[in-house]
């Protein structure tokens, strides 16, 4: 039963975290083209975003029991998205929506284009900490867990 209980916690915190961040992106990149805080800028999408991240975390921890195991866990699932985000930022509109020959591909491609042209920098940027972070939470779980076993050897 704790197999069936994990598996499930295991998809909640993976929808929890990705709806935090898919909050906080915005929030984030209008705050950084405001020049002002995120909370102040979007404070809905702020707050419901740290919420569901806490939340995601608090279910980590749930299921690893470990507090290194939790931050490289947490900071796998940041650092994969980031990292998806910026390798399909290398994609432009042209190519993705060529191939298409359904009526609205033109359509996505000129609102495409229009939002490459003014906000993709900002973008990459956010997705860039994302990346960032996700991989010094991972790096920072794995040191504290080779600590951990290095102490162990000495008892």
């Amino acid at each position: 039963m704790k197999i069936v209980r994990n598996t499930f916690t295991i998809i909640i915190y993976h929808v929890m975290l990705f709806l935090g961040f898919t909050l906080l992106h915005p929030a984030l990149s209008s705050a950084i083209e405001g020049r002002s805080t995120p909370w102040s800028t979007a404070p809905f999408y702020f707050w419901s975003g740290i919420f569901f991240v806490f939340i995601s975390v608090y279910l980590i921890y749930r299921v690893k029991e470990s507090f290194s195991k939790t931050l490289q866990k947490f900071g796998f699932s940041i650092f994969i998205p980031g990292a998806l985000t910026l390798f399909l930022n290398f994609f432009n509109a042209e190519y993705l929506f060529g191939s298409f020959s359904i009526s609205g591909a033109s359509i996505a491609q000129t609102i495409s284009e229009h939002y490459a042209s003014t906000d993709i920098t900002v973008s990459l940027g956010v997705s860039a900490v994302y990346l960032f972070f996700g991989g010094f939470l991972y790096w920072t779980g794995h040191k504290i867990e080779n600590a951990k076993e290095n102490v162990t050897l000495w008892k």
